[in-house]
């Protein structure tokens, strides 16, 4: 038996496998044992994964797709939630999915297939058949059934009213008045209230607008002084900003001496120039760190901003040249 045959032979009876199983099994050398892989893959008699386990994909026969979901617990953070989405639901349609299980969804190769309908794109999982997939999107898109159309504009009105309150909710962070400096904005409205007779609604909220932004301005670099007492990264970020004439304009602490939130504001040639900053303080960062990231900015409507003080894991470089081109990494 050829070498070619005994690899097909050792993959149909064991596999997926590693190169390093059928290389132990074959009884040649590492470099020829890649080189009858390789070949056999060329040839499209055997498969490889997209997901790699220690750096090295997995070899298997067409037919084996179905023991690819024993090797799925090697998938974490996004990518995990992306695997389990698809399993429960069997199609999702791609416009649908928040922006980091999107992003994650194209690189679980292994268990998700994108398909077309239409003019919509749609992913699949990766077990479901041509004519299953057909069914489980028209039944999405509420084409089978009688019941299913009747229910359809139901749907679609929660679906707006879902837009909605989401749209209120993520305006509500940037109307929010920053935590640090809450005080100050108490001791001015109280001034205002004690110096001046009640005016219109409108005037009156107009005012405060304008008290508020004049608050913030005069006294956040004095508050800021005062929580970086307490939070030793905090003041390496504020320093970092400081000698880059870079202005805070919110921060929020998400966990102390580790990590926060910030919206700030940096010199251009075209003026300054707001932005979504995630800190990290962290040794190894990795995709789900960017993909959260991603989201938030995207929240946000604001470019973003990576900065951390440690290094990015290898496939998180490679990501963030494809997946996360638009952020970008400063490290401190």
């Amino acid at each position: 038996m050829e070498y070619r045959d005994k690899v097909i032979e050792i993959v149909q009876r064991k596999g997926p496998l590693l190169p390093v199983d059928v290389y132990k099994e074959i009884g040649l050398n590492v470099l020829m044992t890649s080189a009858v892989l390789s070949e056999l893959v060329s040839g499209e008699k055997l498969k490889l994964t997209s997901l790699k386990i220690g750096g090295s994909p997995l070899y298997y026969l067409p037919g084996q797709e179905a023991k690819l979901e024993q090797f799925s617990s090697r998938l974490k953070g996004p990518e995990k939630e992306a695997f389990e989405l698809l399993k429960k639901n069997k199609v999702v349609s791609d416009k649908d999915l928040q922006p980091a299980v999107r992003v994650a969804i194209k690189d679980i190769k292994d268990y998700a297939k994108q398909v077309k309908y239409n003019d919509d794109y749609f992913w699949k999982w990766f077990l479901l058949s041509d004519e299953e997939t057909e069914t489980e999107i028209k039944k999405k898109l509420g084409e089978i059934g009688e019941e299913k159309k009747e229910e359809k504009p139901r749907v679609q009105e929660k679906k707006a009213e879902a837009k909605i309150e989401e749209k209120k909710q993520e305006q509500k962070p940037e109307e929010e008045e920053p935590e640090i400096f809450k005080q100050y904005k108490a001791k001015s409205v109280k001034k205002e209230e004690k110096s001046e007779e009640k005016k219109p609604d409108l005037v009156e909220e107009k005012k405060i607008e304008e008290k508020k932004i004049e608050v913030q301005e005069e006294t956040k670099p004095k508050e800021i002084k005062k929580i970086d007492l307490g939070d030793k990264f905090l003041g390496q970020v504020k320093d970092y900003f400081e000698n880059n004439k870079i202005d805070i304009i919110d921060c929020t602490i998400v966990k102390k001496n580790s990590e926060m939130d910030l919206v700030i504001k940096m010199p251009t040639p075209m003026g300054k120039i707001a932005y979504y900053c995630k800190a990290k303080n962290k040794k190894k960062c990795n995709d789900g760190d960017l993909s959260s990231a991603y989201v938030k900015g995207e929240m946000k409507k604001l470019p973003v901003i990576f900065l951390t003080t440690g290094e990015l894991t290898k496939k998180t470089q490679e990501l963030l040249l494809t997946d996360f081109k638009n952020i970008t990494l400063t490290k401190i």
